[in-house]
Parts: structure tokens; C-alpha cells; sequence
């Protein structure tokens, strides 16, 4: 009988143990978000916040577990809480083997932020990240969990002009490109005594690979949907010698 009643009792119990769970609140829960960029500049870092609010009547230690669903390879995903900075690859703020131990401290009604910082170097693309959260107390239970997208684009410049058409990087190792644009069909590339040595089909984000090239200079015709050369650049081609 006895037994029968501490059973009913942890029963009721149970509600209580859960509902203590669940008052952390991290916004956003969900997002997808799109920046425009031109991309000029490879160390540009792009930012994107978690806010976390503690809810609860008691403290928590949180601790965080970061997981890159998908990601282009030339990009990398840091994470920055009010403790530390972490580096790429810290998937979690605790984690002995890269000497980070500390929880986030968050007191009843506390807020604070987890920043994602994105380095695209570069390179439009998409990436989906989920962040989890769980309470020291209970390290194998996640409390709140959030899952967003992040995208990175350049501008279509609908209404470019044949002068802010222009070649990066110049001078150039491995790859051309242009602004985004709708004037430029084809491009087809010349050296200095007049023939054609490479043609590309131009499309908006495409890294053009002049890696085959030998060191020097090069034109490079600029063609529209009906075949006229709306521009003449140029582009110095650079080896980098071991």
C-alpha cells in the first residue's frame, strides 16, 4: 500500500520536475534572413544575435552546442557569449580540449545575447546553423533550441551602367569576377597580341578560373545578349612562385 502511494506522489511530481524546465526563451526560435552585399571586401564579418531570457525563478548555468547543418566550405561560423570568443571549431562553450570550461551565468529575469559571426570571405552563399541550450543541472536534457537560415547575396544591379562594370581582384591569381549586372552575356578573355584564350558564358556570382593563364596582361571583352562589346577591360594575371 505504501509502495502504491509513493508511486501516486512522484506522479504528481513529475509535472512540477518538468515545468521547471523550459524558461530559458531564445529568440529568435526560428528565422531565415537574407543580406545583400556587394562582397567587396573578403574580411567583411556579418552578424546575427540570439537573445536568451531567463524566465525562471531560479539561476541557470547555460551551457550551448552549436551544429553547422550546412555551410558553404569557403565560409566559417564563430560564436562570442558574454564570457568568451570561440573559435571555428568550438561546437560548444564547454569544452576541455579547447580550454573553455565556463558556463553562461543567468540569473532570474536575465537577458543576454549569443552572437553568431560569419565570415564569407568573399563568397554568396547559404547556411543553415542550430544552436541548443541546456542547464548544467541537467546535462543531457535541451532546454530550447533554435534552428535558422542565413543567407548571403549580392545586389542585382538592375540598372548598372556600362562604368560600374569592373574586374576583381586585379591584379588576380586564380579567378575574375564581375559586379552582379544584367548587361554582360559573355565575357572572352585576349592577350596582348590579339588572341582569344579563354570564353566564358557570364553568369551573376560565377568565378571565372583564369588559373591556366601565364603571368601577364590580358583584355577582356565584355559581350551583351546580341553580341556587341559594351566594354574593354584589362587584368594583370600573377603566378605565386613557391
Amino acid at each position: 500500500m505504501n509502495k502504491n502511494l509513493l508511486y501516486l506522489f512522484c506522479l504528481l511530481l513529475l509535472p512540477i520536475g518538468l515545468a521547471a524546465q523550459g524558461k530559458l526563451v531564445v529568440k529568435p526560435s526560428s528565422t531565415d534572413q537574407v543580406v545583400f552585399d556587394y562582397l567587396a571586401d573578403i574580411s567583411k564579418e556579418f552578424t546575427f544575435s540570439l537573445t536568451l531570457e531567463n524566465q525562471g525563478d531560479e539561476a541557470m548555468n547555460l551551457i550551448w552546442r552549436k551544429s553547422i547543418l550546412s555551410q558553404p566550405l569557403d565560409w566559417l561560423a564563430e560564436i562570442s557569449d558574454k564570457n568568451n570568443y570561440y573559435l571555428p571549431e568550438a561546437s560548444s562553450n564547454i569544452d576541455p580540449s579547447l580550454n573553455s570550461e565556463e558556463a553562461i551565468y543567468l540569473a532570474p529575469g536575465e537577458i543576454t545575447e549569443v552572437i553568431f559571426h560569419i565570415f564569407p570571405f568573399g563568397n554568396a552563399g547559404d547556411a543553415t546553423y542550430k544552436m541548443e541550450f541546456i542547464d548544467e543541472i541537467a546535462p543531457t536534457e535541451v532546454i530550447a533550441e533554435t534552428t535558422f537560415d542565413y543567407t548571403i547575396q549580392r545586389p542585382i544591379q538592375v540598372g548598372a551602367d556600362r562604368a560600374s562594370l569592373k574586374l576583381f581582384p586585379n591584379p588576380s591569381t586564380n579567378y575574375i569576377e564581375l559586379p552582379y549586372n544584367n548587361l554582360v552575356a559573355q565575357m572572352d578573355i585576349y592577350n596582348t597580341i590579339g588572341r582569344k584564350v579563354l570564353s566564358f558564358e557570364a553568369e551573376n556570382g560565377l568565378r571565372y578560373d583564369i588559373s591556366s593563364l601565364p603571368t601577364g596582361l590580358y583584355l577582356v571583352s565584355l559581350i551583351n545578349e546580341r553580341g556587341t562589346v559594351i566594354k574593354t577591360l584589362r587584368f594583370f594575371k600573377r603566378t605565386i612562385r613557391p
